[in-house]
This record gives C-alpha cells, sequence and structure tokens, in this order.
C-alpha cells in the first residue's frame, strides 16, 4: 500500500530533516492500494486520487546538481566560443589585409610590364625607322 507522506524537508543541499507532520498533511487521503492476484498479476484494490494541498515536483538533489553542470558547461563553451569568434574575425582581418596587399602588388607589376611592352614597342618602332632611313 502506498499513501501520501509529505513530511520532509531539504535543508540547504545535503541534509533532509524531518518535521512534524501537520494535521493539513496527516489528513490527505491520497493512496493507491495494490495487491497480487492468484495469477501473478498486480491488481489495484484502492484508489484515492484526492489531495488536500497542492502538488509541487520537487529536483531531487543529483538533478539539480547535472542542471548546475549543464548551465556551467553551457557558459564555459559559450564564452570559449566568443573568444574563438573574435579570434576568427582577427584572422579574417588580417587575410583581407593580405589579399589587398596581393592585389596592389598585382596591379603595380601588371602596369610596370604594360610601360615596358609599351616602351619595347616605341624601341623597335624606333629601330625599324632608323634603320629603313638608311
Amino acid at each position: 500500500m502506498m499513501v501520501m507522506q509529505d513530511k520532509g524537508y531539504r535543508d540547504g543541499q545535503t541534509k533532509v530533516e524531518l518535521q512534524k507532520q501537520d494535521k493539513q498533511q496527516e489528513s490527505c487521503s491520497a493512496m493507491i492500494h495494490l495487491r497480487r492476484d492468484k495469477s501473478g498479476r498486480w491488481v489495484i484494490k484502492k484508489f484515492a486520487r484526492d489531495h488536500n494541498h497542492p502538488l509541487v515536483i520537487q529536483l531531487g538533489e543529483s538533478r539539480r546538481t547535472l542542471d548546475e553542470e549543464k548551465d556551467k558547461k553551457i557558459q564555459e563553451l559559450t564564452a570559449e566560443l566568443r573568444v574563438k569568434k573574435r579570434l576568427s574575425a582577427s584572422y579574417r582581418e588580417q587575410l583581407l589585409a593580405v589579399v589587398k596587399e596581393v592585389e596592389d602588388h598585382n596591379y603595380n607589376l601588371s602596369m610596370k610590364v604594360q610601360r615596358t611592352l609599351d616602351n619595347l614597342k616605341k624601341l623597335d618602332a624606333e629601330a625599324k625607322e632608323l634603320l629603313s632611313g638608311r
């Protein structure tokens, strides 16, 4: 038989102390009475669902500890992610600066090559003019 026994409370994080049941808790009629029949099956013989007090689900100590550990891990991972994002942004800025330098250098080389080609064409034309004028 299971009956309502709402008489304990948690004090702090470690110790459970019992206090006297008040009249309201003593008179809670909620219960379930189970028996095994001859075939070995469990059968409900008596069931009273009515509670004369509010039902509160309290997380057990281990559940609370797990939740705290999860919250702490989430905070640690979030902080680590922020650091990685800042580092990634810094790397991106540096990479973009290097790419810009390479593009500028490439442009300057292209301009020098073009001027060199123009000068060679000019020299070739002058050389042909000098040779044909002989």
